[in-house]
């Protein structure tokens, strides 16, 4: 624990306690906006900031230094009482701040001398390692390909992507579903194409939510004596999965409206295949 110089009457009081998650190369915003609060709360903004540092030594003035009651040592310059309370806080934010981070941190400010000075030490190397981190987590995003079940192929690509979010570094929508596209194998062409019919519009957790249910019809079909074309799977899947929020949250629907989905029109037939339940511009023959 740290001590904290707090008034002129030098009453010493327990402040600043490390945070309990640690900075490491996987948390830094989070850790920050924790560190900000803490620095906030104790009112200690001022020790960020060089230019708010008290003079060092106070000059005694002109009447003093010819005062004859006054001795030598009195009128010669002093290091100023601002000054000490400034240096004593100071002090304990450097305390503070080793005993809040990882080792390969602490090595990084060995040599600082100032809390300012290690913050600002610590901000510019995480910087420069992030970007170069975002380039390696981004590829991994990209090579990540459907080699087990759906589920674990988003909890692989959603893992890259939280990782990405913690570096301040947000995956679009659109990028997202193209590497979620790429990485499927070709019995998924039924998915693919009619997503790729909507690209730009579709979110991510109807993406994620359709393909979940175009999984599930793929599987019962596999298993199933009477296989049913591909593309009345491809459309049984997309209106099952349209209707959820996928893993990354819940939605309504894009076309849904008073409970029930404008899809569901028994009356309407396509003109590409002749199946009834949907119009030429949701029918996987589309694309032939």
């Amino acid at each position: 624990m740290a001590l904290l110089l707090t008034d002129s009457t030098k009453t010493l009081k327990s402040g600043l306690l490390p945070l309990t998650d640690k900075l490491d190369d996987k948390n830094f915003h989070t850790w920050k906006y924790q560190a900000w609060l803490t620095i906030q709360t104790l009112s200690l903004e001022r020790h960020l900031d060089p230019s708010q540092t008290p003079a060092k030594i106070e000059t005694p003035s002109a009447a003093a230094t010819l005062d004859p009651t006054k001795s030598a040592s009195e009128a010669q310059p002093t290091e100023s009482a601002a000054y000490k309370e400034w240096r004593q806080n100071d002090l304990a934010l450097q305390t503070w701040l080793a005993a809040s981070i990882t080792k390969p941190y602490q090595n990084k400010i060995l040599k600082c001398r100032s809390f300012h000075e290690a913050w600002t030490t610590i901000q510019l190397y995480v910087d420069a390692t992030s970007r170069s981190r975002i380039q390696s987590l981004k590829s991994q995003m990209r090579g990540v390909k459907k080699t087990g079940t759906v589920e674990e192929y988003l909890n692989k690509l959603n893992s890259i992507s939280e990782s990405l979010a913690s570096l301040d570094y947000k995956v679009s929508d659109d990028d997202y579903i193209q590497t979620l596209i790429d990485g499927l194998t070709e019995e998924y062409h039924g998915f693919t194409a009619s997503v790729m019919g909507r690209f730009g519009s579709i979110t991510v957790p109807e993406a994620e939510a359709f393909l979940i249910a175009f999984d599930e019809m793929l599987n019962r079909t596999k298993n199933s004596t009477q296989h049913l074309p591909v593309a009345h799977l491809t459309q049984q899947a997309y209106y099952s999965g349209d209707r959820g929020g996928g893993r990354r949250g819940r939605g309504t629907g894009r076309f849904q409206r008073g409970g029930r989905t404008s899809w569901q029109n028994t009356r309407t037939f396509c003109q590409i295949c002749g199946r009834g339940g949907h119009g030429a511009y949701n029918c996987y023959f589309q694309f032939d």
